[in-house]
């Protein structure tokens, strides 16, 4: 992922402020609403950040293009920019091989793998970008962020400030002065462009008309020890 040309800041600034979250929500079944950060917003502290990245399309060919002029290349020298993804993630790849191809002027193409040779390719670094859902299994902003401590982990992105905030976490009682290291390492996220969060997505469910299911916590799974007869009820969850 951080290979050139989005070992740059600004060139994945650029890509990020050119997508049109919208769109994706308008055609995916159970899109809720924007992301802006890889923790799932019941956690996150970074929903009014400074440093969230907006929608801007016409400041983000602005910027790739002071960015290509800065580094001295021209728009036609520019890479075919590869989208690498699985089935469940193809609507939105063709999305933003659209948007991208008509905001910065850009090429892109399309990479289908199945899903275990998606995840190869992300674990083995062999991509530009890729697509990925990711669910919090735990109500604890730690348990996403350690996710991008380590440099082997899909991005490869490795900052020692932002292990710094993580290690020190960890070793923090007060809780006060814990979530304000945390919510540095979430901020240091955004400001590096490390990923592209772009909806929040629900988890449907049908239940039984006999058992009430609508238990579930804030970012785990059905709290299934909670289930119980009652009448029928349609019940979802929400992850980043």
């Amino acid at each position: 992922m951080l290979n050139f040309p989005f070992n740059h800041l600004n060139i994945r600034k650029a890509f990020a402020m050119a997508i049109n979250r919208q769109t994706h929500i308008d055609h995916h079944l159970g899109a809720e609403f924007e992301a802006y950060t890889p923790l799932p917003y019941q956690i996150s502290q970074c929903l009014d950040s400074p440093f969230k990245i907006q929608e801007d399309a016409t400041k983000a060919k602005e910027l790739f293009d002071e960015t290509l002029y800065k580094l001295g290349i021209k728009i036609d020298d520019f890479p075919v920019v590869h989208i690498s993804t699985s089935m469940f993630h193809i609507q939105s790849a063709k999305i933003l091989k659209n948007r991208w191809e008509k905001v910065l002027d850009v090429n892109c193409r399309i990479e289908f793998n199945e899903w275990t040779e998606h995840i190869k390719k992300m674990k083995h670094g062999n991509y530009q970008l890729a697509m990925a859902y990711w669910a919090s299994c735990f109500d604890d902003p730690f348990y996403t962020l350690q996710a991008f401590e380590n440099e082997k982990l899909f991005t490869g992105w490795l900052n020692h400030d932002f292990q710094s905030y993580l290690n020190q976490s960890v070793h923090t009682e007060d809780l006060a002065e814990k979530s304000k290291l945390l919510m540095k390492a979430e901020e240091l996220l955004l400001k590096q462009a490390v990923v592209t969060p772009i909806f929040y997505l629900s988890d449907l469910t049908i239940d039984h008309h006999d058992l009430r299911t609508n238990v579930f916590p804030p970012c785990g799974s059905i709290d299934f020890p909670k289930v119980h007869s009652n009448q029928h009820s349609f019940s979802n969850r929400n992850n980043s």
